[in-house]
C-alpha cells in the first residue's frame, strides 16, 4: 500500500511485491464503434451520507457488456438502477473495489431480485481481490438473501444452484469480461487490498477510482482514460481528516486527473456537507485540472465518446 504524500509526486506502474505489472494503458484509442459508454451512477455517497446512496455505478459497454462497479448497500442500487430501466438481471458482471460494506453488502439484495426475475439465471460472475470475497462470503452466510449455502469460490441457493461466482483476481492482469470489453485492476491506497478498475472497449476507456488517497498508481493506471471517476469526500482545508480516513480531497483528485492525462473528470463519493451544494469540490478541482470536470448525483447517466 502505497502511503506516498502528496499529489504532486508522481509514481511507478504497479504497488511494490504486486503480482502482476499494471499494462500501460493505450497513448490514443482506435476507432471507437456502436453508442459509446453508457455510464448511470445508482449511489455516489460517501460512507456516513444520509442524502445519497452507496457507491454502485452501471456501465454498458459498446459491444454490449454490461457491467456493475461496486455495488452499494442495501437496496439502493436495486432501486436506484430500476428507476433508470436497469434491472438486476442484466449485469454481465460485477467488478468490486474493496471489503467495505458501503460498497458491495449490496449484492445479495441484486442477487434476490436478479433470482425473481430469472429463477434459471447463470451465475454471476463477481471479481475482487481475497478480502472483499471474503467478506462476502461471510455476509452470505449470514443474509440467507436466496443465497443459502455460500463456499468458497460461489454462492447457491436453497436448491443447491449456483447464482454467484467468487472470481479472485490479481492487480495488473487483464480480464476478457465481453466480446471486446476488457479490464483490470489497480492497486491504490485504501485498505489492504483494495483497488481501482480500468475498462476499455472499442477504443474507450473509463477509470473509476474505488476509495483511495491520492495514489501514483491510480494515475498510472488511469493514462489517456477518457473519464476518470474519483471519489472527492472534501476539500484541501480538510485533507488532515480525510488523509486519516484513506480518502482524496477535491485538489488530490483533480491532480491525478491532470497528471494521467484524463480527458474528463467526475467527482463522486460525496460527503454530507457538500450534497446540496458541491460547486466548492468543483472550483477546488478546477484550480488544478483544466479539463471538463463534473459532479455525480444518484441517477446521473453520462455516454463516453471517443475524444
Amino acid at each position: 500500500m502505497n502511503n506516498t504524500p502528496g499529489p504532486e509526486i508522481s509514481g511507478g506502474n504497479s504497488a511494490p511485491g504486486a503480482p502482476d505489472p499494471v499494462p500501460t494503458p493505450a497513448s490514443a484509442p482506435a476507432a471507437v464503434s456502436g453508442a459509446g459508454m453508457q455510464v448511470a451512477f445508482l449511489g455516489t455517497g460517501a460512507g456516513m451520507s444520509v442524502t445519497r446512496a452507496h457507491t454502485a455505478i452501471s456501465v454498458r459497454c459498446p459491444d454490449g457488456t454490461h457491467l456493475l462497479l461496486d455495488a452499494g448497500s442495501g437496496n439502493s442500487a436495486l432501486r436506484n438502477g430500476e428507476a433508470l430501466g436497469i434491472a438486476a438481471d442484466q449485469y454481465d458482471a460485477v467488478l468490486l473495489s474493496h471489503d467495505h460494506p458501503d460498497h458491495l453488502s449490496g449484492l445479495f439484495f441484486i442477487q434476490s431480485h436478479r433470482a425473481f426475475i430469472n429463477p434459471e439465471a447463470a451465475p454471476l460472475p463477481v471479481y475482487g481481490t481475497g478480502e472483499p470475497l471474503r467478506r462476502l462470503v461471510n455476509l452470505a452466510r449470514h443474509s440467507r438473501l436466496k443465497v443459502d449455502a455460500p463456499s468458497p469460490g460461489s454462492a447457491q441457493n436453497s436448491v443447491g444452484r449456483e447464482v454467484l461466482r467468487w472470481q479472485a483476481i490479481r492487480p495488473g492482469r487483464p480480464l476478457e469480461l465481453g466480446p471486446r470489453t476488457t479490464a483490470w485492476a489497480f492497486p491504490v491506497d485504501h485498505t489492504p487490498e483494495a483497488v481501482g478498475w480500468r475498462v476499455e472497449c472499442d477504443g474507450l476507456a473509463l477509470v473509476f477510482s474505488g476509495d483511495t488517497r491520492f495514489s501514483p498508481e491510480l494515475t498510472a493506471a488511469a493514462g489517456g482514460a477518457g473519464l476518470l471517476i474519483h471519489e472527492a469526500m472534501c476539500l484541501e482545508a480538510q485533507q488532515p481528516m480525510a488523509a486519516a480516513r484513506a480518502h482524496s480531497t477535491a485538489a488530490e483528485a483533480a491532480c491525478a486527473a491532470r497528471q494521467s492525462g484524463a480527458a474528463r473528470l467526475l467527482l463522486t463519493h460525496i460527503d454530507n456537507p457538500y450534497h446540496e451544494n458541491p460547486q466548492p469540490l468543483a472550483e477546488e478541482a478546477a484550480a488544478h485540472y483544466p479539463g471538463p470536470i463534473q459532479i455525480a448525483y444518484d441517477g446521473l447517466q453520462i455516454t463516453l465518446t471517443g475524444r
